[in-house]
């Protein structure tokens, strides 16, 4: 059996896409991980009165935001 065969086994069935579309759910997971996590933390910020919680959480969605890019390029594929 060939490397991408093992990495990919459905690299040979249908559209390319299939054969990300187990890591374009996983990242679909951690785009909703993150956001909870963002609303989270900005929450915390606010009820305890940090003033740099908000900078965290623009860090938070600024990771979001990469894990988005990512599920966009493989879509297109």
């Amino acid at each position: 059996m060939e490397w991408s065969s093992l990495s990919y086994p459905n690299a040979s069935v249908g559209p390319m896409t299939d054969a990300y579309d187990d890591v374009i759910s996983r990242l679909e997971g951690i785009q909703e991980d993150l956001t909870d996590r963002g609303m989270t933390r900005l929450r915390e910020a606010i009820e305890n009165g940090e003033p740099n919680g908000g900078q965290e959480e623009k860090q938070i969605a600024k990771a979001r935001r990469a894990v988005e890019k990512a599920i966009r390029d493989l879509q297109a594929i």
